[in-house]
């Protein structure tokens, strides 16, 4: 019997559209698990919809992961916005954590040596 590739693999998403985006912490860790971490997040999503123009309808912030809908309306690429919400948050909260010393960081290493907040993308 044939194995189905994952669901994910498997949705077609049409420019324009409303959009259900998933993006996940760096090994899937908690790192949005705490009241600060999660208003950064909540604060880079608002200041990129005002800079966008997206609309947005939901968003829910796990500690691991989030889930955003939403729908583009502006000429900005998804990738753009994206990328504007995940840099944002990921400076501010990995300033604060160093500038604590936070013992989380040296979880976070990546391949690099410097800290990461975000999983990559997988092709």
């Amino acid at each position: 019997m044939q194995s189905r590739p994952p669901i994910r693999k498997r949705l077609h998403r049409r420019a324009g559209g409303i959009r259900f985006i998933t993006f996940s912490n760096y090994r899937r860790l908690p790192l949005l698990g705490k009241p600060g971490a999660r208003n950064v997040f909540v604060d880079c999503l608002y200041e990129a919809r005002e800079e966008f123009g997206f609309a947005l309808y939901a968003w829910v912030i796990m500690p691991e992961h989030v889930h955003i809908l939403m729908h583009t309306r502006s000429k900005a690429p998804m990738a753009t916005i994206l990328k504007s919400i995940k840099l944002k948050t990921s400076i501010r909260i990995l300033t604060r954590w160093k500038e604590l010393r936070a013992p989380i960081l040296h979880q976070i290493l990546g391949p690099s040596g410097a800290p990461r907040f975000w999983q990559p993308r997988r092709e």
